[in-house]
């Protein structure tokens, strides 16, 4: 596996900030068996993040609404993700993620609450060993009632083993 995999999605996040800086807004209609849908955006983009913040009205006119916010800092390896979503019942959910390069891959870390002050604490270490051709994955989640759940995901390619 290469480095370039691990970066490249970060790298083409920026790529595309860089070149497409501005201010944008866009309204899709959308008509199906349930009615008609309409979803507004407003996307604000700079040379190192975005805030987008998005408005969708159901065929009851019940909205529901969702503000993100992502920065980057290429210097330090690091992408910073603000989520807060309006629920049309006027419940409030949240989510702070931060992903960090690190040496021999990636470590993400997300914490989700909702409008009763329940809240999942999800952590993903990534690593990669690139003599082994092998990409370990190690989860621990927290949950609501604060036990602890943890996996292990390891995989491993060796010539001849792809699919057709």
């Amino acid at each position: 596996m290469k480095p370039l995999l691990i970066a490249l999605p970060m790298l083409l996040a920026l790529t595309a900030l860089e070149a497409n800086a501005g201010e944008r807004n866009h309204t899709t209609t959308m008509t199906n068996a349930h009615g008609t849908f309409s979803r507004n955006t407003h996307l604000q983009t700079s040379a190192n993040g975005f805030e987008r913040n998005r408005v969708t009205t159901g065929p009851g006119g019940q909205s529901r609404e969702m503000h993100s916010r992502v920065n980057v800092d290429a210097d330090q390896g690091v992408l910073t993700r603000e989520r807060t979503t309006v629920r049309a019942n006027g419940s409030t959910l949240s989510s702070d993620a931060q992903v960090v390069r690190t040496e021999n891959g990636y470590q993400r870390s997300i914490s989700r609450s909702n409008g009763n002050g329940a809240s999942v604490e999800t952590e993903v270490d990534v690593s990669v060993d690139r003599e082994a051709k092998s990409l370990t994955k190690e989860i621990t989640v927290v949950d609501a009632s604060g036990a602890s759940h943890s996996n292990t995901i390891t995989h491993t390619v060796t010539k001849g083993d792809a699919n057709p």
